[in-house]
């Protein structure tokens, strides 16, 4: 690097802001920052600066607030300063941020109400649920507005462009994420919360996409790796709705492609008294039955993890040639094609070492229940240098 080159500048901007989510003003000469951003999950975010930086005390303030933006993506990172350290004696103290994701603000933070515009003791009875039908980000939006409102969260939703398979969720006093996630996941799509330069933090939805390229050995892109394959832990849902006895009524569901694909039959029983016959036309109780059945597959479905380093080219970069979410095949020597979703990027850059940007892709787990015990998988580590980004 020549010391004050292009090269030099570093690709993340921070802008400190307070609770009242009034602007406080640029952080410039941070020394270091660590940018993790999620697919539908919450990132974070830490950045160290000099102890006499004169954004320390705005920083430190409570409910500080702090927006990242990642330049060569234009991709932006927003949150509460959730922790302040110090480490070291004057003149070469520092103090280190770490950035909470307005993501948890909503989607872990929120709890979804049966009747979001009424008080406490008008929620209903054991029965009732606040049920929305539609595409999914409808569906999203709909859910999330009415509880960001009623909690008088700081948050704009945007009108919905109908993006999305059609979904059903119900809440009734859930974790937002909870209900929402198996919908989210099914419809493909991606949701962020986040500030940008103005005071609005803005509920967003993104459509990935599927990289048309096979990423190889050959290619120069795939260094080296490691892959792993899990059939199917479900291929047959059986569905009973309604009471006890003669009086409920079975539904079933079979993903036979898969069946026929991996040689295994493997069924489970889903138990939903809640979908009462005597309340839903035969239509919807069997197509909400089925939606159950559908979420268990997906939840039960064969299983591909990817471990591979990845090196960027001029062709090949976080924010041109892919993007959090999308679809990134992969085939090492001797392994079939396998497809997975890049489900965290991580940027790194520091005055000394320059800019390092770690894409993770795919997610499996390493328990013989895996339906308890889930890890994400490092799966796609890519290394630039900030000489060869800018």
């Amino acid at each position: 690097m020549v010391a004050g080159s292009l090269e030099d500048m570093p690709p993340i901007l921070i802008t400190a802001w307070d609770k009242t989510y009034s602007r406080v003003g640029p952080v410039p000469a941070f020394n270091s920052c660590e940018i993790t951003f999620m697919h539908n999950g919450p990132g974070e975010a830490l950045f160290e600066l000099d102890a006499d930086h004169p954004r320390v005390a705005d920083l430190a303030a409570p409910g500080a607030r702090a927006v990242l933006c990642y330049t060569p993506a234009d991709l932006w990172f927003s949150g509460t300063v959730e922790e302040v350290t110090g480490a070291g004696a004057a003149p070469v103290a520092t103090r280190t941020f770490r950035v909470r994701d307005d993501w948890l603000d909503v989607f872990q933070d929120l709890v979804g109400w049966p009747n979001p515009d009424g008080a406490l003791d008008e929620q209903g009875d054991e029965g009732a649920y606040y049920k929305v039908s539609g595409k999914a980000e409808t569906v999203v939006k709909d859910i999330v507005a009415q509880n960001a409102t009623r909690c008088g969260l700081h948050l704009t939703t945007p009108a919905s462009s109908g993006l999305g398979q059609d979904v059903t969720v119900q809440v009734r006093m859930h974790q937002l994420w909870d209900r929402l996630q198996p919908a989210v996941e099914q419809a493909g799509l991606g949701f962020r919360v986040v500030q940008k330069a103005s005071p609005d933090r803005v509920l967003e939805v993104y459509e990935p996409v599927t990289v048309a390229a096979v990423l190889t050995e050959d290619s120069g892109i795939v260094e080296e790796g490691s892959y792993k394959l899990s059939p199917p832990t479900v291929t047959r849902v059986v569905v009973g709705a309604g009471g006890e006895g003669v009086a409920r009524n079975f539904f079933q569901k079979i993903d036979s492609a898969a069946e026929s694909l991996w040689g295994v039959k493997r069924e489970v029983f889903i138990d939903a008294r809640d979908l009462n016959p005597d309340e839903l036309d035969p239509e919807d109780l069997e197509a909400e039955a089925l939606e159950r059945a559908d979420e268990a597959l997906f939840e039960g479905a064969a299983k591909s993890g990817l471990q591979v380093v990845l090196s960027e080219t001029d062709h090949f970069r976080f924010g041109s040639a892919f993007n959090l979410g999308d679809l990134v095949s992969i085939q090492l020597t001797g392994a079939p094609v396998l497809q997975d979703r890049v489900r965290e990027v991580h940027v790194e850059w520091s005055a000394t070492d320059g800019l390092l940007v770690t894409p993770i892709v795919g997610e499996w787990t390493d328990s013989t229940d895996d339906k308890i015990n889930k890890v994400v998988a490092a799966a796609a580590k890519g290394v630039r240098s900030l000489r060869s980004a800018l």
